[in-house]
């Protein structure tokens, strides 16, 4: 996806408060360990989170997975490796431009990926195991999409 389809800072800017912004999340699932990000941006900036964006205007779902994955994560997501759509969910930040996300979030499961991160969307990562709690400073619709996936999961397993 080229970089024409991005909008201009100062416009996108503008339209945050207009309109929802289509995101898409990545629960990418190696040997049972869940990939968490740190944002440096906001919203959620500081916090961790599922890594993701935002679909750019002319692109899939599959071709947006592929950009976030190789774009802000430095791994080939192939579309194989996606098991299912987890979840849609609504996230309203009224104090960042009364930004109003709508966002799906998909279930990745891939073997070792070599994670390099975009140090401008995030400072960090680590893989978190699920049997132990949510990371205290984690955005709260990420904690919503982990807690539906474990559910779903538990339902698939139990």
């Amino acid at each position: 996806m080229s970089k024409k389809n991005w909008l201009p800072e100062k416009e996108f800017h503008e339209i945050l408060g207009k309109m929802p912004i289509p995101c898409i999340d990545l629960i990418i699932n190696t040997h049972g360990n869940l990939l968490l990000v740190r944002r440096n941006i906001e919203p959620y900036k500081d916090l961790w989170a599922l890594p993701g964006g935002r679909i750019l205007h002319g692109e899939t779902f599959a071709q947006a997975i592929k950009r976030i994955g190789k774009n802000e994560i430095g791994i080939d997501i192939p579309i194989k490796s996606v098991v299912r759509l987890s979840g849609a969910y609504t996230a309203m930040f009224p104090k960042f431009y009364d930004r109003h996300d709508v966002g799906l979030c998909f279930y990745v499961r891939l073997d070792n990926p070599k994670v390099h991160i975009d140090n401008h969307h995030y400072s960090e990562f680590n893989w978190w195991m699920p049997i132990t709690d949510f990371p205290e400073e984690m955005g709260h619709i990420y904690k919503e999409e982990l807690r539906d996936y474990m559910k779903k999961e538990g339902e698939t397993n139990g």
